[in-house]
Formats: C-alpha cells, structure tokens, sequence
C-alpha cells in the first residue's frame, strides 16, 4: 500500500472513532537536513539554495507536502465533522534559516549530537553509537553542550529548539 494511502486510512479511521480535531504536520525541508547534506554532498555550489540546502532534495519535500495538502483538503471534505490542521512545518524551518539569530539558533544546518565534518553528522557514527571515531560511544553531554543552538538534534530530528520556534509559528503566526 503506497505511503500516502496508509496516511489517508489512518486518518479515516482516527475520525471514524470520533476524533474531532487532527493536527497533520508536513516535512521539514530535508534538503536542509545535516544527514542529508552529508550523504548527498554536491560539488557545485549550484546544487544549493541561499541557505546552503539542497535544492533537489527540497524539491522533493515541497512535492510531498503538496499531496499531503490535496489529502488533507480531501479529507476536509469527506469528514466534515472533523477539523483536519495542516501544520506548515516545512515553511516554519525555512523561516528559521531565513533569520536564525531571531531564534537563538546560530547552527540551523549542522546536527548538535554528531560527529564530524561540515554538518557534524557522519552515517557511520551517529548520536550514542559507538563508531570508527577512536571506537569512543558519542556521549551526549560531552558533543552537545549547547543544544539550543542547534536546529536539527542529531542529523535527522529537529532540536527542541526548532520544535519550539516551529510550534510557535503553527499557533501564534498561523504557519
């Protein structure tokens, strides 16, 4: 069954046992992502946007999030008993590299809890494994002691920091 359709049978069924309000939250752009920008690094400086993302990549995000908003418009429609929020976690993050001192976040495309290179993320090594660095466990405390300075936690997932600003865009800015 296609991703898409397993979210849509989800949802049907969450309405079916009488929720009333559902939040749905898009992709971030994971061409911003530090995993991402490691695994798919490109040479040519064209590759990127301003804020030093992957364009091709974000493309695919912004495709994703366009089907996933003509679901969730289906779904308004089919179930209108149910209030469907589409959250626009995608055009939050992007806020936040646009300004990110606003947000305390001076490292919006480097992971907190990462080992190595230019986006501190390595596929080999990840957040509290142990890995070909010295065979020495990533230990949380001693590789991010600043957490809040980051907007991606280990590479993939968002910081509480990008959570907070993004959660503050949804319902405060209407994002």
């Amino acid at each position: 069954m296609e991703l898409s359709a397993e979210r849509n049978a989800a949802l049907q069924r969450l309405s079916k046992l009488g929720a009333k309000s559902i939040l749905i939250v898009n992709v971030v752009p994971l061409g911003c992502t530090p995993a991402l920008l490691t695994i798919y690094y490109q040479d040519s400086a064209s590759n990127y946007d301003g804020h030093g993302c992957l364009k091709n990549i974000n493309r695919i995000s912004k495709y994703h999030n366009t089907l996933l908003a003509n679901s969730v418009n289906d779904l308004r429609h089919r179930h209108q008993h149910v209030t469907f929020y589409l959250a626009d976690y995608y055009r939050a993050y992007r806020k936040v590299l646009r300004m990110p001192s606003d947000y305390g976040i001076p490292n919006p495309l480097r992971a907190c809890c990462g080992c190595a290179g230019s986006y501190n993320f390595n596929n080999q090594t990840t957040c509290g494994h142990i890995g070909p660095y010295n065979r020495i466990t990533n230990n949380l405390r001693r590789l991010c002691l600043f957490p809040s300075a980051f907007a991606n936690w280990d590479g993939v997932h968002p910081s509480q920091r990008m959570n907070l600003a993004a959660a503050t865009a949804f319902f405060l800015e209407n994002i």
